[in-house]
């Protein structure tokens, strides 16, 4: 759009002055508004997702953020994990990235979002603990 501006002969100053000047107000109301309202914030923030839960794909889930099991596993493998039962969560973040929580490293599930329940983790891991224990490495 700036290139626009700066260069185009169709297109006055004063339209790309205004035209920014609008897209600078709408974002300023869409933040104002997100932080004292609670029904912009629902509809403007997004929420972390937990993708993969305790060695399950949420296949429903992942469709709808646009995301294949493929990413998934490379984002789990780029954590330094080799297995699935290491990994208590894999959970899509409000920035678009992939966080790979692993089960030895979840205990409480005090930082995961509120839609998954400490029970799922624990099952992550217990088996974790199992692979521990039998001398499997990662």
């Amino acid at each position: 759009m700036l290139a626009t501006i700066a260069l185009s002969r169709d297109v006055s100053l004063a339209d790309g002055v205004a035209a920014i000047t609008v897209l600078v107000a709408a974002q300023w109301v869409v933040s104002w508004a997100s932080v004292h309202t609670s029904v912009a914030e629902r509809l403007v923030r997004a929420e972390a997702t937990v993708v993969f839960d305790s060695g399950r794909f949420d296949d429903v889930l992942l469709s709808r953020v646009r995301l294949t099991r493929g990413e998934v596993c490379q984002a789990i493998r780029s954590s330094g994990c080799g297995d699935f039962e290491l990994v208590a969560a894999v959970v899509l973040e409000t920035d678009g990235s992939l966080s790979v929580v692993s089960a030895d490293r979840c205990h409480n599930a005090s930082a995961m979002p509120a839609t998954i329940a400490a029970s799922h983790l624990a099952v992550g891991a217990a088996a974790a603990e199992e692979h521990r224990s039998t001398g499997t490495r990662q």
